[in-house]
């Protein structure tokens, strides 16, 4: 798999499975559309909150699935109505995958769904 150019990846909310827009450009953060989240993807740090509050940052939980190819943090790529608990993550530098079916790797990692 070569490396993606990140104007073709489709960051997804892992909290509301919305589609994230680009806020900055060095370097490149996403951020979720909807009104009052605070969730934000970077491609070296991952996901994270768009905050300072210590109350906030000890009480959300960020999942950390990381590529076994190269060690990126992966991205929520694709969510499935019909199928809740199914999650497919991106690499955004190899476009390796990883779905939480897949193995019990990616639950042990985050990869399950942090509203069940």
């Amino acid at each position: 798999m070569g490396s993606s150019s990140l104007g073709d990846l489709h960051f997804l909310c892992f909290q509301h499975h919305g589609e994230m827009l680009a806020k900055t450009t060095e370097p490149v953060v996403y951020a979720c559309q909807k009104p009052g989240c605070l969730v934000h993807y970077e491609n070296t740090r991952g996901y994270f909150l768009d905050t300072t509050d210590p109350v906030t940052l000890k009480q959300e939980i960020l999942p950390r699935v990381s590529c076994p190819t190269d060690g990126q943090p992966m991205y929520l790529a694709e969510v499935q109505p019909e199928r809740r608990n199914f999650r497919l993550w991106k690499c955004p530098k190899c476009g390796a995958t990883l779905t939480n079916e897949e193995s019990t790797v990616g639950r042990k990692m985050g990869a399950g769904d942090p509203l069940s």
